[in-house]
């Protein structure tokens, strides 16, 4: 995963595994240190990833992007050898943490009534069609911010 700014400057480089890559909240904040260095507004972070199975962006991404304020996410892989980009970007210069708090608990609230075996955070996070629902959820919640777009 690499973090760019606006002007496509790097500003951090994260090496994962093959499928998966970790960061932390220590990854955002020394990009933004870059970003404030720079007399940059630290909220226009856009992040780079790789897909190598072409698949969609994940619930994890999509929540990242919202929770973190982070201008745009984007994951680049191929489906049948064709190159494709999913992005979601944010729609004006931030989102407010109100209508983040609302629209993430009644994401969490429809979860727990669709699927209320999944009990802990664990189950969840390994249960596809959890993760599936989310994803949409997110999306469908915050369209009104964040605009979801697949490049082909």
């Amino acid at each position: 995963m690499a973090i760019f700014d606006e002007s496509g400057m790097e500003l951090r480089l994260i090496i994962g595994e093959n499928a998966f890559v970790e960061f932390s909240l220590k990854d955002i904040i020394i990009a933004r240190q870059k970003m404030l260095k720079a007399g940059k507004r630290i909220q226009d972070l856009i992040f780079t990833h790789n897909h190598p199975s072409g698949g969609p962006l994940s619930a994890s991404d999509l929540e990242i992007a919202i929770l973190y304020d982070i201008k745009e996410i984007r994951a680049i892989g191929k489906i049948n050898g064709e190159d494709v980009v999913y992005s979601f970007k944010r729609k004006s210069e931030n989102i407010s943490n109100k209508i983040k708090d609302r629209g993430m608990k009644s994401i969490n609230d429809q979860l727990d009534r669709q699927f209320p075996n999944l009990k802990t955070e664990i189950q969840k996070k390994y249960s596809l069609d959890y993760q599936k629902k989310k994803a949409e959820l997110l999306i469908e919640t915050f369209k009104n911010e964040m605009q979801y777009i697949l490049f082909k």
